[in-house]
């Protein structure tokens, strides 16, 4: 893993080469105003369709990024191997797959069973571990055994850097945007997207956005210190979202580039969905 710090325009711009070919540039939709009555008055909302990427979220544009910045024939000779609840596992199996590079995904064994299906298809190895013991290959960086080239679904600065590649699609379709929400679980998407909202319009405020359940970066600003363990940590369907601690690297990339941080109660996920 590299250091961390906030994703450069020179860097995002070269995602955006590096990622060509594999994710695709997703909508910016507005909501209907009567959607948004009750809930942001007076606001126009608009939604990042991700899920319309090949893989059904945002994490394909870190994956390819990571894979196509690092030495093809090492790849090959070694293989790659990652931690993943699901989607970063199925970006990197995906990229992986075009490129005929072996993979093995360390998922928790309380990951859905369709995103586990979906990386088996893809060809990628599963490992299955008890939820504790995935967070401590999270937090390490490293697989315990295997010698493949390990790929942080976060804490690489490709990965963020290819995530935020959708924060330049944001600027050009809506340069007048003055608030965004990013939802925040090791903070690769928020940070990465508050860099480069901050690098072209350092007005607009960047929030991220975590589930009741799961909510130590809010807990992090609210003390004002990287929070370690976060003591009400409820695993709920919300599997991408929030964690058990701030990942350490990631704390003073936050800092930096984020307003700060909110909170929904899983009841409005559900409603949402």
């Amino acid at each position: 893993m590299s250091s961390l710090r906030p994703v450069t325009l020179k860097e995002a711009k070269q995602a955006v080469e590096n990622i060509r070919g594999i994710s695709i540039r997703t909508p910016l939709i507005k909501m209907p105003d009567h959607a948004c009555e009750g809930l942001f008055p007076g606001m126009e909302v608009y939604l990042k369709l991700e899920s319309l990427q090949p893989t059904g979220a945002f994490k394909l544009r870190g994956a390819a990024n990571v894979v196509r910045s690092k030495d093809l024939a090492t790849l090959r000779r070694r293989g790659l191997v990652t931690c993943s609840t699901g989607n970063f596992a199925q970006g990197l199996s995906y990229c992986a797959k075009s490129l005929g590079l072996a993979v093995t995904v360390v998922m928790p064994d309380n990951a859905a069973s369709i995103k586990r299906e979906n990386v088996k298809r893809l060809g990628a190895k599963v490992e299955l571990v008890p939820y504790d013991q995935w967070w401590k290959i999270l937090e390490a960086g490293k697989h315990p055994t295997s010698d493949a080239v390990f790929i942080h679904p976060v804490m690489e600065q490709e990965v963020m850097a290819g995530n935020s590649t959708l924060a330049l699609e944001i600027m050009e379709d809506l340069p007048g945007v003055d608030v965004v929400l990013a939802p925040f679980g090791g903070g690769g998407l928020s940070c990465g997207v508050a860099s480069i909202i901050k690098a072209l319009k350092p007005s607009c405020k960047v929030y991220a956005v975590e589930p009741e359940t799961a909510h130590p970066l809010a807990q992090s600003f609210s003390q004002g210190s990287r929070c370690t363990s976060f003591q009400g940590f409820i695993p709920t369907f919300i599997d991408g979202c929030g964690g058990r601690a701030v990942l350490e690297p990631m704390w003073p990339v936050a800092q930096q580039v984020l307003d700060g941080c909110l909170i929904t109660p899983v009841e409005s996920v559900v409603s949402a969905i």
